[in-house]
């Protein structure tokens, strides 16, 4: 009798998760690589091209690009939830109304709105999670200390054109949690020059693209010298792009690699 009772739960268990079992597609790498951090994979049934991690990923099927979406495909998974991050177009948005499948653009910007994009898909997602993997999250910014010095740092995201990334990106927030002093501007990246470099002189340089020559830009600084190179290959590029689980990582690596004891 109490091997059927014990039956009975277990039947009853796995068909209440069965029934309430959320379908969902993702379409930016972070908000896929949060639900992979959350155990929530196992509802993922759709993503985008550029979703690569972690490299489980690579089993769900491609449902679009970061902007294009494959609409047949979408109407194929039956999604029940389908994720952005920033990146929700009229087209998009239109097309969900239509097929009645409920969207949501979850923004993480900047370091701050991490644990805040995190909490929201949990709240909508409405599964169980593990507590204590998050609030590792929240424990390691809030334990971020200031070991910048007032250093000025440039991040170069390209070469051709000339793009910085400014204090309103994603890797630029956490570099001002941490004390460094970065190009400020309401724009997350923006055009750069020789002459803005000049003005700015930076302690830091970081590469956050395929290096070519674009130190020899930097020997126009009197200092050139005594500026310090730091080149990203193409996972740490990623971990310093996706604002999610991986801050982790990105705080680590800059303890690690930027700040002087």
């Amino acid at each position: 009798m109490e091997r059927l009772k014990n039956f009975s739960f277990i039947f009853l268990f796995f068909i209440s998760n069965f029934l309430n079992a959320q379908r969902i597609i993702s379409f930016a790498p972070n908000i896929t690589e949060t639900l992979f951090f959350l155990s929530y994979d196992r509802y993922l049934v759709g993503r985008t091209s550029f979703c690569n991690y972690p490299k489980n990923t690579e089993k769900i099927e491609i449902a679009g690009s970061f902007i294009d979406i494959d609409y047949e495909k979408v109407v194929s998974l039956k999604p029940d939830i389908v994720f952005f991050s920033g990146n929700l177009t009229d087209k998009s948005e239109k097309f969900l109304k239509e097929k009645n499948i409920k969207y949501y653009d979850i923004k993480m910007e900047k370091i701050d709105d991490i644990t805040k994009g995190i909490d929201s898909i949990i709240k909508i997602v409405g599964k169980d999670y593990d507590t204590s993997k998050v609030e590792k999250i929240r424990n390691k910014i809030l334990g971020i200390k200031k070991l910048g010095k007032d250093q000025k740092v440039l991040i170069e995201v390209s070469e051709k054109p000339f793009i910085i990334a400014t204090s309103s990106s994603y890797i630029g927030s956490i570099l001002k949690l941490f004390g460094f002093k970065i190009f400020e501007d309401e724009k997350p990246y923006i055009n750069f020059s020789y002459e803005n470099i000049l003005s700015f002189k930076p302690d830091i340089v970081i590469f956050m693209h395929s290096f070519k020559n674009g130190k020899d830009k930097y020997s126009i600084l009197k200092n050139f010298d005594k500026i310090k190179f730091v080149f990203l290959d193409d996972e740490k590029i990623d971990i310093f792009s996706r604002s999610g689980p991986r801050v982790i990582d990105a705080i680590d690596i800059i303890e690690r690699d930027f700040c002087e004891r």
